[in-house]
C-alpha cells in the first residue's frame, strides 16, 4: 500500500513540475497577466468567440479570452478567478450557443471530452472545476491519450488580440449533428447569473449575444429551442442588469461564405458580426 501510494504522489508531481506546452491557453493566460490594467473589452466564451468574433474591430483595449472547448460552467469559474485583476474592465461579451453547448454537463457521457479541458484550466489557469478529484480526471486524461491538446502542436493559434482567424470558406454542404438543449435550462441560467452578479457588483456591462448560423444547420432548430434562448435571457435578466440580443434572424449573415464550417463565421463573417455588435452596443 505504502509503496503504491509513493508511485501515486510520484507520478502526480512528475506530471506538476513538468513544463507545459505553449498553446492558446498559455498565450491568454499570459495576455491577462501581463495586460489585465490595459484591458476594458473582454470577449469571453467558446470558439463562437474565439473564431466568430474579430476583437479588433473594438479597438486596442479589447481581448478575447475565448478558447475552444470552453463552457459556461468554466466561464463563471475563470470569471471568478479574473475579474478581481482586471482593474479597468468596462464590458464584458459573451456569445451564447443556440445548443447551449452539450459539454457543459458533467456526467460519465461527457467526462471523456471535458476532462482535458478540466486539466488545462487547472494547470494553465489554476482554476480548479468542482467534479471529480483532480487526480483522477488528470491523470486519465494523459493515460487514455485523450490529452490531444497539449501533444500536437496548435493548429489555429491565436493573434496578438486573442483572435483565431479562420480565413477560408465552407462548402455549404456538409453539417455536423450536435444535438440541441443538451445542457438545462436551469444549469445555463445558473451559471449566466452568476456571472451577471460578479460584473454587476463590479460595474461592468455583460452583454450576451447569440450568434447567426447559416440556414442549412439552422432548419435542425426546434421552436423549443429557441424559446429556450429568450426563457434564459429573461430570467437573467429580471434580477440582473444581463443585455441581450439575438443574431439568428439577422439577414446580414445569411450567405454561407461568411462560414468557415456549418456553425463557424470565417474571419469575413467575424467582422461583420462585431462590426454588428460594437454599433448595437456602443462599445
Amino acid at each position: 500500500m505504502i509503496t503504491l501510494v509513493i508511485g501515486a504522489a510520484m507520478f502526480v508531481a512528475g506530471d506538476l513540475l513538468c513544463p507545459l506546452p505553449e498553446c492558446n491557453y498559455s498565450t491568454k493566460a499570459d495576455y491577462l497577466k501581463e495586460h489585465h490594467d490595459r484591458i476594458k473589452t473582454l470577449v469571453i466564451g467558446h470558439s463562437l468567440g474565439e473564431a466568430g468574433f474579430n476583437t479588433h474591430v473594438l479597438g486596442d483595449s479589447a481581448y478575447c479570452f475565448a478558447m475552444s472547448g470552453r463552457v459556461l460552467h468554466f466561464d463563471m469559474k475563470l470569471m471568478e478567478r479574473y475579474l478581481p485583476t482586471l482593474e479597468n474592465l468596462s464590458a464584458v461579451v459573451l456569445p451564447l450557443h443556440y445548443n447551449l453547448h452539450p459539454y457543459s454537463r458533467f456526467d460519465s457521457e461527457t467526462l471523456t471530452y471535458t476532462k482535458e479541458y478540466i486539466y488545462r484550466y487547472y494547470r494553465y489557469f489554476g482554476v480548479k472545476i468542482d467534479t471529480l478529484p483532480y487526480g483522477l480526471l488528470c491523470r486519465s486524461a494523459i493515460l487514455t491519450d485523450n490529452f490531444h491538446h497539449v501533444k500536437v502542436a496548435e493548429s489555429e493559434p491565436c493573434d496578438e488580440a486573442g483572435y483565431t482567424k479562420r480565413d477560408y470558406v465552407w462548402d455549404g454542404k456538409e453539417v455536423g449533428s450536435n444535438p440541441p438543449n443538451q445542457l438545462s435550462v436551469e444549469q445555463s441560467i445558473e451559471y449566466l447569473t452568476a456571472m451577471a452578479r460578479m460584473l454587476d457588483e463590479r460595474g461592468v456591462r455583460f452583454i450576451v449575444v447569440v450568434p447567426p448560423f447559416p440556414e442549412l444547420y439552422m432548419e435542425g432548430f426546434t421552436e423549443e429551442g429557441l424559446h429556450n434562448l429568450t426563457l434564459i435571457a429573461d430570467s437573467v435578466k429580471a434580477h440582473y442588469p444581463m443585455e441581450y440580443k439575438c443574431y439568428l434572424a439577422d439577414s446580414l449573415f445569411r450567405s454561407d461564405s461568411l462560414y468557415s464550417n456549418w456553425n463557424h463565421l470565417n474571419h469575413r463573417g467575424a467582422t461583420l458580426f462585431a462590426e454588428r455588435v460594437k454599433e448595437d452596443f456602443g462599445l
